[in-house]
């Protein structure tokens, strides 16, 4: 099973995926710009959060300088 089909069951709903050839994804974080509202909670987990998923982190937080970013640490692997 692909990781974004367990993802979208998990959620109930579908899971949307973005490829991305460096760490950090500024596609996501544009993305989120534009559907997230101030007061938003944005909450992420992952694979090797000291780089991707941090890096992730900034480039929201960096877009969306409104929401609340939240890296899971329970819900990563390091």
């Amino acid at each position: 099973m692909q990781p974004e089909t367990q993802v979208a069951e998990a959620i109930g709903g579908s899971a949307e995926v973005y490829e991305k050839s460096t760490f950090g994804s500024a596609e996501l974080a544009q993305h989120l710009a534009e559907i997230a509202k101030a007061g938003d909670e944005i909450e992420l987990c992952g694979l090797c959060t000291d780089i991707c998923v941090v890096s992730n982190a900034l480039l929201i937080k960096a877009f969306c300088p409104e929401c609340e970013v939240i890296v899971d640490a329970n819900a990563a692997q390091e």
